[in-house]
């Protein structure tokens, strides 16, 4: 399925694995809907500790997303090292005209996904699922893994 959040934000809790990391990309799988010319903005990514503080945002251009057809977006992040546990948190500011649907996978044995609002709000979702959102991570002086 796939759902676009007004008012919040779709936020993943990810483990890293043992050793120092850090994130260097994030990927999203969604689709644009609205005007057929994408809004000049920005959505952003936040990469945040387990209680949501911020460690790292960027912007990236609306234009990544196509309108109607869901892919994977990547979005390269300035290596930010992160905590066990950490959140990726994507945010759209979607209105009736202009938005994001981000895909989610119902397949789950549990849900690491939340509502969310980085300085705002942390809540959960409706339902068993996780947003189809990925960290890449890189370990001090190795090669990206795409683990995720």
């Amino acid at each position: 399925g796939k759902r676009s959040i007004a008012g919040s934000g779709h936020a993943v809790l990810f483990d890293r694995p043992d050793g120092e990391w850090d994130v260097t990309r994030v990927q999203v799988y969604g689709s644009r809907y609205g005007h057929p010319q994408p809004p000049d903005e920005d959505f952003n990514v936040t990469i945040a500790d387990a209680d949501m503080n911020v460690l790292a945002q960027v912007g990236a251009p609306y234009s990544r997303f196509a309108r109607g057809q869901s892919a994977w977006v990547s979005v390269d992040v300035p290596a930010q090292s992160v905590p066990e546990q950490f959140y990726v948190c994507v945010t759209f500011d979607p209105e009736q005209t202009k938005g994001v649907y981000v895909g989610y996978d119902e397949s789950v044995a549990q849900s690491h996904s939340k509502r969310a609002l980085p300085g705002s709000h942390i809540g959960e979702v409706q339902g068993e699922f996780d947003w189809m959102i990925r960290a890449s991570v890189t370990q001090h002086g190795a090669a990206s893994t795409g683990a995720e």
